[in-house]
């Protein structure tokens, strides 16, 4: 019986041509499958890496969208949470989550060409808090989540969000309000 967060066959095939040799991370998989790895972005995938919250909340409402979720990374040791989507999608990316100022790039981190990503081996530590575990695994159905779903999600996810960075403030004479919920908010400025 599969375990929660174990990544199949599929998975394992797809997340290692990633890898510099995916022979050896294979081998490497089979005598120690708990081993993270680290993979190049910008072939099979890019990345989106947010705070732990948001990602928990864009995956609620990915999954009432009905719509398909790649492969998901959960990082305990940094609070983060990495989504996985097509190579060489930050301009799509950015047109989705940057339309008038609701969201700042300092909210993500997007991982693409020539960037690396600590992947989790594919069997989830067993007890305890894993630091790094497969939240959703590759070879489920697709590995990549589409960048304009996900950007939609994004975005409804921090506009839920009430606690707004001072940059959030649309101010006129000092007091403005957050362009996400429409609060008043003193300026930073």
């Amino acid at each position: 019986m599969p375990q929660h967060g174990c990544v199949n066959h599929a998975g394992i095939e797809w997340i290692s041509a990633a890898t510099e040799d995916p022979v050896d991370t294979r081998c490497k998989w089979i005598r120690e499958p708990f081993s993270p790895t680290l993979v190049g972005a910008g072939g099979l995938f890019d990345a989106v890496v947010m705070h732990a919250d948001v990602g928990c909340a864009v995956l609620g409402i990915l999954a009432a969208r009905h719509q398909p979720v790649g492969a998901v990374i959960s990082k305990a040791y940094s609070n983060r949470w990495a989504f996985f989507i097509g190579p060489g999608s930050r301009r799509a990316w950015r047109a989705t989550v940057e339309t008038e100022g609701l969201v700042r790039p300092s909210w993500y981190r997007y991982v693409g060409r020539d960037a690396w990503l600590t992947v989790p081996g594919p069997y989830p530590v067993l007890g305890g808090e894993a630091f790094l575990r497969w939240q959703v695994p590759p070879g489920t159905g697709t590995n990549l989540t589409c960048v304009t779903a996900l950007g939609a999600a994004f975005v409804g996810a921090t506009a839920a969000d009430c606690s707004h960075p001072p940059e959030a403030v649309r101010a006129q004479d000092g007091v403005g309000t957050c362009p996400r919920c429409g609060e008043p908010r003193m300026s930073a400025d």
